[in-house]
């Protein structure tokens, strides 16, 4: 997945506020292009009976669309419209939203000052 490079993750989820901005976000940039859900860093793929974020962050918060939802498949998405978790198959092919940390450190190179002179014109 791309986003590794950047330091980011799939997106976990730890509170309404931030479930709500994401799936408004989500559905804002996705807008007119018929996708109805993305996918989230949650998984049950280690542990059939217990819910994880890829990303390690405890999972506290869900927001499951019906009972029924957390049991059918292992991964997790979030509908764009209404922000209501589901579980679907790992292989499905949707968006994903991710997470970057803008603390990620990032390493800059000085080059040398060089100075050129400037050409003399005579008469």
């Amino acid at each position: 997945m791309g986003i590794k490079i950047f330091g980011g993750h799939l997106a976990s989820i730890s509170n309404a506020f931030t479930n709500a901005f994401i799936a408004q976000q989500a559905g804002y940039l996705l807008q007119g292009s018929g996708t109805p859900d993305a996918w989230l860093g949650g998984t049950s793929l280690i542990d059939a009976t217990n819910w994880t974020w890829t990303d390690h962050q405890p999972f506290t918060f869900a927001n499951w669309a019906n009972s029924s939802a957390v049991k059918e498949h292992t991964c997790t998405a979030i509908g764009l419209a209404n922000g209501l978790w589901m579980s679907d198959d790992c292989f499905e092919t949707k968006p994903y939203i991710c997470l970057i940390d803008s603390n990620v450190a990032t390493t800059t190179t000085t080059l040398p000052q060089t100075t050129t002179p400037t050409p003399t014109f005579r008469d």
